[in-house]
């Protein structure tokens, strides 16, 4: 069953700029701002557990300096949650999780969870704030080969989305988007100084080598630094490897996570030169 509604009213293309403005202060374009990717394990439909870590992952990452802390694609509810998306009660389960998760001051959250609502239901990212849901985004590229069947699940989102931070205008895609030229060729026609990927990619033979391929032609086409967060850990016959990774504009890697380990990384950003620094801070295991 492909699931790829026509008719989402919310959700009919363009861009998505005002709702996802997470903007603290004056856009000075100034000074550092400093990334967690939450390299980490999160299971298939214990929302609480996955809740309850990431408000501590957010805690610690904050107290090391940081001002965004990014989760894994679908990390609230696990990956992949396949007919667990189909339970009436998930909708309001993963609307108190957000509520609990948005009251943490002080650091952005991009958090990756289903949407479900009566245009349907969505693989996406939630940008967190200060107790608000500052805005979403939805995935436009649903895989439906190998292991991957989003399609039976997912609706197709239709937006791009942008969000302000302390200067920096930041876009957000998840996995597949990424693997597709036009999502982050969007972005860079709407102003994007900079692209999160949220990523549930599970290992394969050489896959790591096409990852870092993939991510030095996008961001050297682009010239946008990428901030590249997989999960890690284990799901069923899958097995998500990590190796998340910090990408310069010119497609240089700045930053690489160690694979098949739970690891907090972090990377500074200058939001003047839009390069990361190439001094990596002392990451926090998990």
């Amino acid at each position: 069953m492909s699931k790829d509604n026509n008719s989402n009213s919310a959700d009919k293309g363009g861009v998505n700029h005002a709702q996802a403005n997470a903007d603290t202060g004056a856009n000075n374009a100034t000074g550092n701002v400093t990334f967690a990717l939450a390299q980490s394990h999160f299971l298939v439909g214990d929302i609480n557990t996955n809740t309850d870590k990431m408000r501590k992952l957010a805690i610690e990452a904050r107290e090391q300096g940081a001002d965004v802390i990014i989760f894994p694609e679908l990390a609230l509810l696990g990956y992949p949650p396949q007919d667990l998306l189909l339970r009436p009660s998930l909708s309001g389960r993963v609307k108190s999780a957000l509520s609990a998760l948005s009251d943490i001051e002080n650091i952005v959250m991009i958090v990756g969870y289903p949407h479900v609502d009566h245009h349907g239901t969505f693989n996406s990212a939630a940008i967190l704030h200060n107790g608000h849901q500052k805005g979403f985004y939805h995935k436009q590229i649903l895989p439906n080969y190998g292991v991957f069947d989003e399609r039976r699940y997912f609706d197709k989102g239709r937006n791009q989305v942008l969000f302000d931070y302390k200067g920096l205008t930041i876009g957000l895609l998840i996995c597949e988007d990424l693997w597709e030229k036009a999502p982050i060729s969007d972005l860079k026609k709407q102003g994007a100084d900079l692209v999160i990927s949220l990523n549930a990619s599970p290992f394969e033979l050489d896959k790591q080598d096409n990852r870092k391929a993939m991510l030095a032609k996008r961001s050297s086409e682009q010239q946008l630094p990428i901030l590249y967060l997989n999960a890690v850990g284990g799901q069923d016959d899958l097995v998500f490897d990590g190796g998340s990774m910090v990408v310069q504009a010119d497609g240089t890697i700045a930053h690489e996570a160690p694979r098949f380990m739970e690891q907090l990384l972090l990377a500074s950003l200058d939001v003047s030169t839009a390069k990361f620094d190439t001094q990596q801070k002392a990451p926090l295991s998990l």
